[in-house]
């Protein structure tokens, strides 16, 4: 109970758990080479256990990288933690460690994953190329992850999903597969002035019931929507710049949330496209240059309503209606665009706007 000991340069491999730090222990690791261990590297658990674990090599473990629990702490900084066959850092059971400029990558699922109400402090990581989500937080995890590196992930960048929870602020989070953020059954995040970019599906994906919050980040120059909420999902956004992405924000298959003072400017085929019984507000948004299409978009069911928006300056309609489309607006400023104000086509329903 309580032990401090110092561990220097030592290789521990093919352990079932390479360190266990358990009973308030302390210590510290300190450029050792761990690999090959079972369950875990380093395994810290149990209230008052906090190792420092300071520019280690832990690496191809068949389980977890360095796993802690059961209200564990401690402080990782300047480790390596690559090609684990389960996550490089797991945090479960009110595990509550400090995560500091570590490179996490290659490995066989997740580089970080936050579950069972674990919490932690994830600060100035580089987190790439793991083959499922960088960073996946679920069932209650509720981390601080704050100006890491997050990309290049196989699948994505950061899943939140079985009500997860976490704030996420001035991340760099970008070029990942599939998605950059996904959000998914309750899960209810909060993202503030990240940068989240290039990537090669959609930015801000929120589906399956989920919900959070986004504010004042920067969205863009993805190959389909900056923002596509589907699936009675309820986000928040607000104070985003959302540009240069195939589409801006797409509301479909029943997707809802608030829209609220957003910058949603130089997207490719529509500014917003509602579809499929999609049913957000907008209000009080700028939506303008499109380079391709109209600035709104309802087709195919779509409802949504348009509340004070500005829309502006794009190469189509302002807002085209197409058939069987539903949608309200009232109190807009729909000018200067390149074609018609207001396009309502064939079997397209709505209440103009007065303005």
């Amino acid at each position: 109970t309580g032990a401090d000991p110092v561990m220097e340069g030592v290789s521990v491999q093919g352990n079932d758990v390479g360190v266990m730090v358990t009973a308030g222990g302390k210590g510290t690791l300190n450029k050792c080479s761990l690999s090959g261990n079972q369950f875990a590297a380093v395994c810290i658990q149990q209230a008052g256990s906090a190792p420092l674990l300071d520019e280690n090599d832990i690496s191809d473990s068949k389980g977890i990288g360095v796993l802690v629990r059961d209200r564990g702490g401690g402080m990782m900084q300047g480790n390596l933690m690559s090609g684990n066959s389960l996550a490089g850092v797991q945090v479960s059971t009110s595990g509550n460690p400090i995560v500091r400029n570590n490179r996490l990558h290659t490995g066989q699922q997740n580089g970080v994953l936050v579950e069972n109400n674990g919490l932690g402090r994830f600060l100035d990581n580089d987190i790439w190329a793991n083959k499922m989500a960088n960073f996946k937080v679920q069932s209650g995890g509720d981390p601080e992850v704050r100006n890491n590196h997050i990309h290049s992930g196989d699948a994505g960048g950061v899943e939140v999903t079985r009500s997860g929870l976490g704030k996420f602020e001035g991340n760099d989070i970008h070029t990942n597969g599939g998605f950059e953020i996904e959000v998914t059954s309750s899960g209810d995040p909060c993202f503030v002035k990240n940068q989240i970019h290039d990537g090669l599906g959609n930015g801000v994906q929120v589906d399956e019931s989920g919900k959070g919050r986004f504010e004042e980040n920067d969205i863009r120059g993805h190959k389909k929507a900056g923002v596509a909420i589907l699936s009675s999902s309820t986000p928040m956004l607000k104070g985003n710049r959302i540009s240069d992405n195939k589409i801006g924000v797409h509301v479909t298959a029943a997707g809802k949330g608030l829209m609220d003072g957003n910058d949603i400017f130089a997207n490719t085929d529509a500014g917003v496209a509602s579809s499929h019984g999609g049913d957000a507000v907008f209000c009080a948004n700028d939506i303008r240059g499109t380079t391709a299409g109209p600035g709104v978009s309802v087709s195919e069911q779509g409802l949504c309503t348009f509340n004070t928006n500005t829309i502006r300056d794009n190469v189509g309609a302002g807002v085209s209606v197409f058939r069987l489309a539903n949608p309200v607006l009232e109190g807009n400023k729909i000018h200067d665009g390149k074609a018609s104000g207001v396009w309502c086509h064939s079997g397209g329903k709505g209440v103009p706007a007065r303005k």
